[in-house]
């Protein structure tokens, strides 16, 4: 053999064996990251990474490296050996991350690290120093402060239910919203129409709830809930025949996909349904009766000292009487020196008719001393009319100033108990659309490319490179020496 085969045949190999390490050592990839979890970050931040070869790997000496400082990885039990095909995940404290996920059984890291809650840049190095993989990641991504993680699917980083040490799975995110399409007041029948329409995702099964109640918080009504499959939207009409008095009409919706927002979930809407006078006047009471009139007839649910309390909902009944005036409208609120409620409106639709209505009236909570304890006035005014009555509140009611959120956490127990009954799942174009409808991070944010998928790529271009090699050296082994 001359020496001009033995070079080619050298330089084959060693390109060859270059070919297999460029591939091979990018097997250990970030796979999850939770950066924000729900309450302190301290011990609760967690990374994850997944070996992505059929090949076990030494971690000994590798470093994890965020926001651009290294930090060295302790291993339990000298378990250093990742087995192929499977989860590690590195934590600051192993107690506070195994007191949270109970069921862990992968493979547990320690390190020292606190990870930035609007994101960074995260390296994974061997023991020669060597990138392995990184992943910058941002808050817009997902995640943040929610009760989510934010995990690759599909080679993109999506926000994820935490799963460390499984699979990451990518909810399938929606927003559908119901909304009560009714008039005002009716002579003596009512109509109304609970219309749920689509904000964002695909098709899904959606179920509907409505019941009616009075102003006292007692069921007049129920009906059958209602679990259909809607594209875009979905209409429901129903014709009651109420008593004369006011209602509410109360709407609930659930989708059997993961709602981005509740607040639209539910509708309420009053209505009133009122019996029309007819009397026969004298000539003398019908100029009367032209003139309208509005009066304050009883306060409700004050305390045995007359007082209200801020953040309080008080009843008031008010009478209003049209009489002939092109005015209709009449507005009840509560005020001093400044105004403490919201107004509430109805309408008195035709001439010549009483509606006598209670009305609840919520007492804005005080939480911020904006208010002066005292004296104030229940206002009744419209139709050219008005009507005051006196009323003194004090102090805030015990629970004024909390708000009660349902956190993410019960979300996805719900979420996961109705995927586990059985619950239809949207179909495959719904998902689709699902993320084409979704937040920035899922339609507008980089795709963050690990060190593997850069080694995945470059493979065709190194077996043309090695294609190139072998002919050149089957031409020189034709060339007589």
């Amino acid at each position: 053999m001359n020496s001009k085969s033995r070079i080619v045949k050298k330089t084959i190999s060693l390109f060859a064996v270059s070919l297999f390490f460029v591939i091979s050592s990018y097997a250990i990839i970030f796979n999850e990251i939770m950066y924000d979890p729900i309450g302190s970050d301290t011990g609760n931040e967690w990374v994850e990474i997944y070996n992505n070869e059929n090949a076990s790997a030494n971690l000994t000496g590798w470093k994890f490296t965020e926001g651009g400082t290294n930090h060295n990885l302790a291993f339990f039990e000298n378990n250093f050996l990742l087995p192929p095909n499977e989860y590690a995940v590195i934590v600051s404290d192993n107690e506070s991350f195994l007191s949270a996920h109970p069921n862990f059984s992968a493979m547990l890291i320690k390190s020292a690290f606190s990870l930035s809650n609007t994101g960074e840049n995260l390296v994974l190095k061997n023991k020669a120093n060597e990138i392995q993989d990184n992943a910058t990641y941002s808050s817009l991504i997902g995640g943040s402060g929610n009760g989510m993680s934010i995990g690759k699917h599909m080679l993109t980083w999506n926000e994820t239910r935490p799963t460390p040490g499984y699979e990451n799975i990518v909810p399938d995110f929606c927003d559908w919203k119901v909304s009560i399409i009714s008039g005002w007041a009716y002579n003596d029948t009512s109509n109304f129409k609970i219309y749920t329409e689509l904000i964002r995702g695909g098709p899904v099964n959606v179920t509907i709830t409505k019941w009616v109640e009075d102003l006292e918080g007692n069921t007049i009504k129920t009906y059958t809930n209602s679990t259909v499959k809607i594209s875009t939207h979905n209409t429901l009409t129903y014709s009651p025949n109420f008593a004369s008095g006011a209602y509410l009409i109360r709407a609930s919706i659930f989708p059997s996909c993961e709602d981005v927002d509740l607040e639209n979930n539910f509708a309420e809407k009053m209505i009133f349904v009122k019996e029309e006078e007819k009397e026969n006047v004298s000539v003398a009471e019908e100029a009367k009766e032209k003139e309208s009139s509005i009066t304050i007839d009883e306060i409700y649910d004050l305390g045995s000292d007359d007082k209200a309390q801020f953040g309080q909902i008080i009843r008031t009944k008010v009478t209003a009487y049209r009489g002939d005036t092109g005015k209709y409208s009449v507005s009840v609120r509560i005020e001093g020196d400044q105004k403490v409620s919201k107004d509430f409106k109805f309408n008195v639709p035709e001439k010549y008719t009483k509606i006598s209505l209670t009305i609840p009236l919520q007492i804005m909570p005080n939480c911020k001393g904006s208010f002066k304890n005292g004296n104030y006035e229940i206002i009744a005014e419209g139709l050219g009319a008005r009507d005051e009555q006196k009323i003194k509140i004090f102090n805030n009611t015990k629970d004024a100033c909390i708000v009660v959120k349902e956190t993410v956490e019960k979300i996805i127990t719900k979420t996961a108990a109705k995927e586990a009954s059985g619950s239809e799942e949207s179909s495959e174009s719904a998902s689709k659309s699902a993320f084409n409808y979704a937040k920035p991070y899922a339609v507008s944010t980089i795709v963050f490319e690990s060190s593997q998928k850069k080694a995945e790529e470059l493979v065709p271009y190194l077996a043309a490179s090695l294609m190139t090699i072998t002919a050149v050296f089957m031409f020189f082994s034709k060339i007589p020496v």
